[in-house]
């Protein structure tokens, strides 16, 4: 599983295709090959990731928005569900 599969995990919360499947699914029913790749190539500039402490601070800022954000998203949904008080 590559991180960017892990981030879009984490953040649609288990639900939903990961991006490896809907591209096969795209391929199999409408025979289009996507030429999308993980790390981005030919999307964007590609940049060297050093681990350093620095980027290990930003994943880790970055992970911690994530959570943030289901455990609000799933807040707010039990709440709107009579679940909460």
């Amino acid at each position: 599983m590559t991180k960017l599969t892990r981030i879009f995990a984490i953040a649609g919360n288990g639900h939903g295709w990961a991006p490896e499947d809907m591209f096969a699914h795209n391929a199999s029913k409408h025979g289009y090959k996507s030429s999308f790749n993980a790390n981005l190539e030919g999307y964007t500039v590609q940049l060297k990731v050093e681990d350093t402490d620095d980027y290990r601070y930003i994943l880790k800022k970055f992970y911690a928005l994530v959570v943030i954000q289901l455990i609000v998203f799933n807040l707010i949904k039990q709440k709107t569900r009579g679940f909460c008080s």
